[in-house]
C-alpha cells in the first residue's frame, strides 16, 4: 500500500489517483493529522464531483454531486468503486467557497465507522436487488408507511413515492432526484417492495428469471 505522509512543514498536501490510494486511508490521514483544508475529488473526466472542508481534522461541511452535509459524506464512502483523482490542500475555507452545506458536527472517527457499516449494508442490498437500471412501478394508489418500518425514514419514503408517482423510474433515477445517499434510497425501496407498494417492471422480472 502507498503511504501518505505529512510534509516537513506539517502542512498536508495530497494528490493522486483513487485507484492507487484508498479513500479511507486518505480520510484517516487528514483526520489523524488534525489538518484544516479542503479535500476535492474529480471524476475520470477531471470534473469536480465532491469537496469536503476539514477543520482540525474534523469534516465540517461538504458536497457530493447533488448531496450536501452528512448525506454527501455517506455517499462518498458508500460505493467502493469510486474512481477519479483526489487532492487535499491545507488552508481556510474561502468565504465564497463552492461548498453549500449545513455544518457537520459529528466526530470524524464516529462518522467513518458509520460510513463503513453503511458500505457493507449497501453491498448486501445491491446483491439482493436488481441492478440500478431496473425499473420500479407503483402497485398501490397511496403510500401507507408500514408500522414496523423505521419511522425516521417515512419522510424520505414519501419523497420517493411522490417522485415515482409521475412515471416508472429506476433506483438511479430516484437517487438523483432525492436529497439522501444511495444507501437510504435502496433501504426504502426494499421496504416498499416488501410492503407491496413497489414492484419491479415485468421486463425486470423476466430478466431476473432469465
Amino acid at each position: 500500500a502507498n503511504d501518505l505522509a505529512l510534509a516537513q512543514s506539517h502542512c498536508l498536501e495530497l494528490s493522486g489517483s483513487l485507484s492507487n490510494f484508498d479513500l479511507v486511508t486518505i480520510y484517516q490521514t487528514i483526520a489523524n493529522s488534525s489538518q484544516t483544508g479542503e479535500l476535492r475529488i474529480s471524476n475520470e473526466n477531471s470534473e469536480l464531483i465532491s469537496a469536503f472542508f476539514f477543520e482540525k481534522g474534523q469534516p465540517r461541511c461538504g458536497q457530493f454531486e447533488h448531496l450536501t452535509g452528512e448525506e454527501a459524506f455517506w455517499q462518498l464512502f458508500v460505493d467502493e468503486d469510486l474512481t477519479g483523482t483526489f487532492s487535499f490542500s491545507a488552508g481556510q475555507l474561502p468565504p465564497n467557497g463552492w461548498i453549500q452545506s449545513e455544518r457537520i458536527d459529528r466526530n470524524a472517527g464516529e462518522m467513518l465507522i458509520n460510513a463503513l457499516q453503511g458500505r457493507d449494508e449497501f453491498k448486501e442490498l445491491k446483491q439482493r436487488l436488481p441492478d440500478s437500471s431496473a425499473t420500479l412501478e407503483q402497485c398501490k394508489p397511496n403510500l401507507s408507511w408500514p408500522a414496523e418500518a423505521p419511522p425516521e425514514s417515512e419522510a424520505v419514503a414519501r419523497q420517493i413515492w411522490d417522485v415515482a408517482a409521475k412515471s416508472p423510474l429506476t433506483i438511479s433515477d430516484l437517487f438523483r432526484r432525492c436529497s439522501v445517499c444511495e444507501l437510504k434510497v435502496y433501504h426504502i425501496v426494499d421496504e416498499l417492495i416488501q410492503s407491496r407498494h413497489f414492484a419491479w417492471s415485468q421486463a425486470t422480472a423476466d430478466a431476473k428469471v432469465a
